[in-house]
């Protein structure tokens, strides 16, 4: 069973903060849920059709039981 998190960014962010962001994710969700994630997407160019904001954003895939 997967339980699927969400993270995103504004695209204006330099790739040294994502990248940082990543890391630190990772390490808070592990130290929350006792796990580790398995699988993150990577970041992925999204929008918001409401706002016109264009961002980044990332899925986690936490395996639960």
């Amino acid at each position: 069973n997967c339980l699927t998190l969400w993270i995103g960014k504004p695209l204006s962010q330099q790739q040294r903060f994502s990248d940082d962001l990543h890391c630190w994710f990772h390490r808070l969700m592990s130290i929350v849920l006792k796990k580790t994630l398995d699988m993150c997407s990577g970041w992925k160019t999204v929008s918001n059709y409401a706002t016109g904001v264009i961002g980044e954003a990332m899925y986690c895939c936490v395996e639960i039981e």
